[in-house]
């Protein structure tokens, strides 16, 4: 999974990945819980984020791994 990183009106710097074809924010589920990391799309009518599936272990490896090599 290819993570990038960047900055977004209203959220400051967010990750973002792409799985088949559509952009999802990269988030915790629980802001408490560093392994609730999920895949997030934006509601319709601007209601918020809202996690579509938790990331698989690897995936999480994935991205402690990226967000290690952006410090």
């Amino acid at each position: 999974m290819e993570f990038i990183r960047r900055e977004e009106p209203y959220s400051g710097m967010v990750v973002r990945t792409t799985e088949n074809g559509k952009s999802y924010r990269v988030a915790r589920k629980h802001p408490d819980d560093p392994d609730s990391l999920a895949l997030c799309e934006f509601l319709p009518g601007g209601s918020g984020w809202c996690p579509i599936r938790d990331l698989t272990e690897t995936e999480r490896a994935e991205y402690n791994q990226f967000i290690a090599s952006q410090r």
